[in-house]
């Protein structure tokens, strides 16, 4: 989880690197971009068998910035290499105390892109990742619906506010980045574990899981199991998450 978190740190400072100050309307890009990148990092290290621990502040930099420009690519949003490069030479340089690098940016345009080759070759070439932001529209849309039901159930869709389950969503989703659910589950059934956490948590009993797997709009085998077995993952993980943040905040206010 620690070297996990360290990824996700890494990528999200080079992704705002180049969003320094991003727009409403960029927020899911910079989501999907972030998870992508992960995905191909895990995979990566995965199928190489390579330990976080065993690469070097510099090779993690360049590994992320790789994962990141194939990210970019697969999402058909182009970004000049150029660009990239500059972006994270601050941050290469901060591992050499700030003192200019033996290393300009087109060698580091080079190492980015063999770096992205042997990640292609890691995946068989094969780029093509969906995320559960993927579904987020579509589990929208269904609560909405559900939602709109006429006064006579007895259920409890009534007064609901889909806006805080789409925020719940993705709280528990960007959770799901710290461990690689994605190498065992389908987006889609990342996406519905959470759900059902928000579920159980919120009594929501108007939420059907069989309507969700056999939706029209899904043509991917979902298995029920699956979806139990990825929630409590989802809620351990959610769970660290929340005590590591209670003792950084501990640890702050015993030092103020």
């Amino acid at each position: 989880l620690v070297h996990s978190k360290k990824i996700h740190n890494i990528i999200l400072q080079i992704i705002y690197q180049i969003f320094p100050e991003p727009k409403p309307t960029q927020n899911k890009l910079i989501q999907i971009l972030l998870f992508s990148s992960i995905i191909y990092y895990n995979k990566y290290t995965l199928i190489n068998d390579i330990k976080h621990k065993d690469l070097s502040k510099f090779d993690q930099i360049i590994i992320c910035t790789s994962c990141l420009f194939l990210s970019f690519k697969a999402l058909n949003k182009q970004i000049d290499i150029k660009l990239l490069s500059s972006k994270i030479k601050p941050c290469l340089m901060k591992l050499n105390n700030n003192k200019s690098l033996d290393i300009d940016v087109e060698e580091i345009n080079d190492k980015i892109k063999e770096k992205e080759f042997d990640i292609l070759l890691s995946i068989q070439f094969n780029a093509s990742i969906d995320t559960p932001y993927d579904y987020l529209r579509t589990i929208k849309l269904y609560l909405l619906q559900k939602c709109q039901k006429d006064d006579n159930n007895n259920d409890n869709s009534n007064n609901i506010d889909v806006s805080k389950i789409i925020t719940k969503l993705n709280e528990y989703i960007q959770h799901c980045m710290l461990f690689p659910l994605y190498l065992y589950y389908t987006s889609y059934e990342i996406i519905l574990g959470c759900l059902l956490l928000i579920k159980k948590d919120t009594n929501f009993n108007f939420i059907d899981f069989d309507e969700l797997i056999n939706s029209k709009h899904i043509d991917i085998n979902i298995d029920m199991d699956n979806i139990n077995q990825c929630a409590l993952y989802i809620r351990k993980l959610s769970y660290k998450i929340i005590e590591a943040s209670k003792i950084i905040i501990e640890e702050k206010n015993k030092k103020e």
